[in-house]
């Protein structure tokens, strides 16, 4: 198992940066919808 820890760990951060970046643009879509 402790050999999964670094490449899960890597996939997580990827996948929660990505998560991280698109809730990023739905608050600024729809703080300003004109932009």
């Amino acid at each position: 198992m402790l050999d999964a820890v670094g490449p899960r760990r890597t996939a997580h951060a990827r996948f929660s940066q990505a998560q991280h970046v698109i809730h990023g643009l739905m608050i600024r879509g729809s703080a300003a919808p004109g932009t």
